[in-house]
């Protein structure tokens, strides 16, 4: 089962900065992909459920 929870990643309290933008997206998505309102899994329930920006 599929259901749609909510958007993407949180905005930053800071701007990307040029030399540490990769750090910055990886330290995103994985607070994104760590967040329960955004992405969960109960196996046991064969329940998935996950932001819709997952199924661009």
């Amino acid at each position: 089962m599929l259901r749609h929870i909510t958007g993407g990643p949180l905005l930053r309290h800071e701007a990307h900065a040029p030399d540490g933008v990769e750090e910055q997206l990886e330290a995103d998505v994985n607070r994104f992909i760590n967040n329960a309102a955004e992405v969960r899994c109960d196996l046991d329930a064969s329940d998935f459920s996950c932001s819709k920006i997952f199924q661009w």
